[in-house]
């Protein structure tokens, strides 16, 4: 099989990176202490550097990588111009700032070092998620993808094994090895056709993770996959075996790990930013009832379905847990694994929204809550309920089958 030359590599991350600018700008905004503060694989929703405490210097320094990534001036452009905001603000050599912890230490602020640290890392991230994407798309016809590495002086040992090993996309190891896979990694993939692969690796359980400890890009857990399953199952809509692809995943582990860990980021934020995480697919019988009660073609609608940060986080969610009945993780893990599957699916005429009731394994009941927003599919809302409140004010409408056994009726109150 034919290997990426240096020119191949250097042409990958020289391209008008449009969908990696988009990817980065999606990200919100996360003040950590250390890198570790923020979970590895909440890095694909999050833009956060240790130590820089100021949500405006944060917002500043992400848009100067955006721009430079745009205008194609590279890490020295964004030197440029960030290192005398920086400097002004006081972020800039070694300096002795209280931790969380309320003591007191001499810590490294900003540096050359970390500026190239900084704007490498996150380009190549974003670059490299962009690529994941693009690649999952003609997955169809390039099944295989190939790891490729730099062979130099440079290249962990442990990535130089892995140059010209072959995997399904589908396969786990990718799930934990997609480059960038540490600091300064530069290690490349590249979708190839079955007929191009002389020889498939296959992988083994006992495949260990190529990423250095606290380093997870975790591209299924982005914004870019989000928009891409959207569009995607838009276009699919009606067409079952394409529809439980994406289904299949939206509820990859990866992914499910990178929305518990976006869940508890918002609730160690200070506010929102009206973000929302594609949870799964709704179907067709509730898509078609939102549909028609708002008056709009369900053809022009995604099932794709994305839960609003204000379900999990801040003055909502503050509301059920004094009340005792907010969303725990056990709830937030059986949503977004089990979402295309709810026990029952039924529809609020008072607030005009599907109801999606999951029991879980304890014997507990979630409620969710879906509108339409603008064109979008969104969980509103959702919380623990005694189901006896939900039957009793449920009168039947109509009846709508759906994977056989799927009824849709009419609830007057929400209980």
């Amino acid at each position: 099989m034919d290997k990426l030359s240096n020119q191949d590599i250097k042409a990958l991350f020289d391209l008008p990176p449009s969908d990696a600018i988009a990817h980065l700008k999606a990200k919100g905004l996360h003040i950590g202490w250390d890198y570790q503060d923020t979970h590895a694989i909440a890095h694909a929703r999050s833009f956060t550097i240790a130590k820089m405490t100021s949500l405006e210097l944060l917002s500043t320094t992400k848009k100067a990588i955006e721009q430079a990534m745009g205008d194609g001036i590279g890490y020295k452009g964004f030197e440029q111009s960030i290192k005398p905001e920086l400097q002004k603000q006081g972020w800039w050599g070694k300096k002795v700032a209280t931790n969380p912890q309320g003591r007191d230490e001499l810590v490294q602020l900003g540096s050359l070092r970390r500026l190239k640290t900084i704007y490498h890392t996150n380009r190549r991230t974003a670059v490299m998620t962009a690529r994941y994407a693009a690649m999952k798309e003609v997955s169809d016809t390039h099944p295989y993808w190939q790891y490729s590495a730099v062979l130099d002086s440079r290249t962990r040992a442990s990535h130089a094994a892995r140059h010209g090993v072959v995997y399904r996309h589908d396969d786990p190891f990718w799930a934990h090895s997609f480059p960038p896979n540490g600091y300064g990694c530069r290690c490349t993939v590249k979708a190839v056709r079955e007929s191009m692969v002389d020889t498939v690796s296959v992988s083994d359980a006992n495949t260990q993770s190529l990423a250095d400890d606290g380093f997870f890009p975790a591209p299924l857990a982005s914004h870019l996959f989000d928009k891409l399953w959207y569009d995607k199952a838009r276009e699919v809509f009606g067409q079952p075996k394409a529809l439980s692809v994406i289904a299949q995943d939206m509820a990859d582990p990866v992914r499910v790990a990178g929305f518990l860990a976006w869940v508890r980021q918002l609730q160690n934020s200070k506010q929102l930013r009206g973000k929302t995480y594609g949870v799964g697919l709704l179907s067709e019988a509730s898509l078609s009832r939102l549909a028609m009660e708002y008056g709009v073609n369900s053809q022009e609608l995604s099932p794709v379905v994305g839960l609003k940060d204000t379900v999990v986080a801040r003055k909502k969610y503050d509301r059920h847990t004094k009340s005792g009945d907010a969303l725990d993780m056990t709830a937030l893990t059986k949503i977004i694994s089990d979402f295309g599957k709810p026990d029952r699916q039924l529809w609020d005429s008072k607030n005009k929204t599907i109801l999606l009731i999951y029991k879980t394994i304890q014997g507990k009941t979630i409620k969710l809550a879906v509108k339409l927003d603008k064109s979008e599919t969104l969980v509103v809302s959702g919380y623990y309920v005694d189901e006896r409140d939900i039957d009793g004010g449920l009168r039947v409408d109509f009846i709508k089958k759906s994977n056989k056994k799927t009824l849709l009726f009419r609830l007057n109150r929400t209980g």
